[in-house]
């Protein structure tokens, strides 16, 4: 076999499906390329075309790839459809043998007929989320059909259980093993499980939204069912609790332990009700139960000798430690007296909560650092967190949480609205103390304040301004990204500290503004640049048309331009040598780019998602093209590289090293959308 043929038969096995959804981009290697419809066509005719008449395939003239109508086939073996229909009927003309891997992934397909001669089925349905039935002509040796359902000839296995298949099913009594079958079958409603099932994966029915009850036949060994829920034989242990079920639950007095993630997307359950029996709850630390919104309670046993419950919270037996607080608990609340300790990730996408208040015996809050990335997320009705006077660690003041002594702010409701002055007392504004506080309109700082903690305004969509005094010396890494209203970044004079992703999702920036005695930053015409201007670090998402890079610039920094999607066009100068990772991530509007001779690295990502990019050179000087460099890049035409370059070079639309020991990407033209698409390789 052919170098060549053995790449085709890598490219269908490893991405035929993605070949034909316009993604583009080289996941093993550092590099890849485009072809213009020309030289798809055979531009070099001293060379054997490698590229067919249909998307999404290369081969040589040997190879025995073919198409017939929407099937493409090799060696008796179907590994591409690229029809639109729903119901495909795989004709028993076709003279295949084996059904490959991925055939049919990621499409639209609703219903599958599969001929009498087929021998083997690969696992050609990944990710078919709408198909609803697999029928297999009743001759056929191998394999059979019940219901939509696709088995073993001799009917004791399912191959293949379809994912957009409805309603209930009950598992024929000649199966003893489900695996995971029912993984992500979001329209199953129940299940009935036949005596004969002896096991089943974990993930068995993980993701089933609308499953109400799993039943199991009473003279099954292994298993049990009470109220829907899945249980083992002896009821000792709760192995899935349906996530369709709804309204209240009360664990039975003979389960000894529950896992957490047992509830996990059970939208519709409102309370848990914990016996006696239950000795331990796994899993109870972090963002348990975090998507329960309807959970307004749970219940423990007074008799419980480990846990307890009050006002629907659940505690440890002694009430010193909140354990978790319902997600659908709504209004204000006061934390116990009794408790010594809150873990910051319980009040997490609380949404009707409306005030806290924290005792005086409260001595620690756990990850106070990062409470305002989780702990108190998706609050938009919580307007107050108000601390008892005699608390030793923590205080309050307008409904903020600081510090005892107000010197670090560490966090402000999400559900206050409007301007706010920081007292002037505050010398630390801590880590997402701000975040997604969307109300926020205006923020002033005093003079006193040192650091701005990462995330700290991070998602304040409605903050339109913001003066940073020249105190400040340090700003976190994405410390004011995605407030889309902010228009325009002052940075003070004593700034020597600016965190990667500063104002990145900042789509209505325009300039940044530097003092004139930063000894660490400058900019030019609105563009953020280290002091000497050899560093472009950060261009406004909000400024469009065409840019002009200056020729002090050698380094075009971390997403310096990433999401500016009103950028047109770009001129790079010969005086920079490399292009960071993700340089120009997602600039929809650039249409081209040359690279000059300059230029060694493009890094990861550089112009991942540029789908308005068209063309792009290569110069002779770059070695390095990092991983995923152009992925995404739909709407690329031509990609070319520089005869003289000692690092790359194109064969007939494939990209090499130098000398051709080394295959890196491969491109293909979209002839009928005359997109340019390329396939992720594995090598060998």
């Amino acid at each position: 076999m052919t170098f060549f043929k053995k790449t085709a038969i890598c490219i269908l096995f490893a991405g035929l499906c993605i070949s034909v959804s316009g993604i583009t981009g080289c996941s093993s290697k550092d590099a890849e390329e485009v072809l213009t419809e020309t030289e798809a066509a055979g531009l070099n005719s001293a060379e054997t075309p490698l590229f067919s008449d249909f998307t999404g395939f290369v081969y040589d003239d040997d190879s025995e790839i073919v198409q017939v109508g929407d099937f493409v086939i090799m060696d008796e073996i179907l590994v591409g459809y690229t029809g639109q229909s729903t119901h495909v009927v795989i004709p028993a003309d076709l003279e295949i043998k084996e059904i490959g891997n991925y055939v049919f992934s990621h499409s639209s397909v609703v219903s599958v007929v599969i001929p009498v001669d087929i021998e083997t089925i690969g696992n050609c349905f990944s990710d078919c989320y709408q198909i609803q039935s697999v029928t297999v002509d009743r001759n056929n040796k191998n394999y059979t059909s019940v219901d939509g359902v696709l088995f073993n000839k001799a009917g004791t296995e399912i191959i293949y259980f379809p994912r957009g298949k409805t309603g209930s099913y009950t598992i024929p009594n000649s199966i003893t093993d489900i695996g995971n079958l029912f993984y992500g079958c979001e329209g199953l409603v129940s299940v009935t499980i036949p005596a004969s099932v002896i096991n089943m994966g974990a993930s068995a029915f993980s993701g089933c939204n609308s499953l109400v009850s799993i039943t199991v036949d009473q003279n099954n060994k292994i298993f049990a069912s009470a109220d829907g829920v899945l249980f083992n034989k002896a009821k000792t242990e709760m192995l899935h609790f349906p996530r369709g079920k709804a309204g209240p639950y009360t664990i039975p007095n003979s389960i000894a332990g529950i896992e957490w993630s047992l509830f996990s997307g059970s939208t519709g359950l409102t309370s848990v009700t914990i016996p006696p029996s239950i000795t331990s709850i796994t899993g109870l630390s972090g963002y348990n139960f975090w998507d329960l919104h309807n959970l307004t309670a749970i219940t423990v046993d007074p008799n419980n000798k480990n846990y307890a419950s009050a006002d629907g919270v659940l505690f440890n037996k002694a009430m010193t430690e909140i354990l978790y607080f319902p997600r659908g608990k709504t209004g204000a609340y006061a934390i116990p007296s009794s408790v010594t300790a809150v873990e910051w990730s319980f009040f997490w996408s609380c949404t009707g909560l409306t005030s806290v208040t924290i005792p005086g015996s409260v001595a620690e809050i756990t990850g106070i650092t990062t409470v305002g990335d989780y702990g108190f997320l998706g609050h938009s009705s919580l307007t107050s967190v108000t601390v008892d006077q005699n608390n030793r660690n923590y205080a309050s003041a307008d409904g903020v949480l600081f510090n005892k002594d107000l010197t670090e702010l560490v966090y402000y409701p999400r559900g206050k609205t409007g301007p706010y002055t920081i007292p002037g007392s505050v010398i630390s504004i801590e880590p997402y103390s701000f975040s997604d506080c969307t109300g926020l309109t205006s923020v002033a700082m005093p003079n006193g304040v040192v650091s701005i903690g990462y995330g700290a305004f991070a998602g304040c969509t409605s903050l339109t301004s913001v003066v940073i005094p020249n105190s400040v010396t340090s700003m976190g890494n994405g410390a004011f990204a995605g407030c889309t209203s902010l228009k325009i970044a002052n940075l003070p004079d004593h700034l020597f500290y600016f965190g990667d992703k500063g104002f990145y999702g900042c789509t209505g920036l325009q300039q940044f503004i530097v003092g004139l005695q930063n000894k660490n930053y400058s900019a030019v015409d609105g563009v953020l640049f280290n002091k000497d201007k050899t560093v472009l670090i950060c261009y406004p998402q909000g400024k469009s048309g065409s840019y002009t890079i200056p020729n002090t610039v050698t380094s075009i920094g971390y997403k310096a331009f990433s999401g500016s999607t009103g950028l047109t066009s770009v001129t790079i100068p010969n005086s920079v040598t490399s292009i960071g990772y993700g340089a120009f991530w997602g600039c929809t509007g650039l249409a081209s780019v040359d690279i000059p001779d300059s230029v060694t690295s493009i890094g990861y990502g550089a112009f991942w998602s540029c789908t308005g990019l068209v063309s792009v050179s290569i110069s002779a000087s770059v070695n390095r093209i990092g991983d995923f460099a152009f992925a995404r890049c739909s709407g690329l035409r031509q990609f070319t590289v520089d005869k003289n370059n000692q690092s790359y070079t194109l064969v007939n639309g494939m990209l090499f090293n130098k000398d051709k020991t080394e295959f890196i990407c491969i491109l293909y033209p979209g002839s009928k959308a005359g997109n340019a698409v390329t396939v992720n390789l594995l090598h060998e």
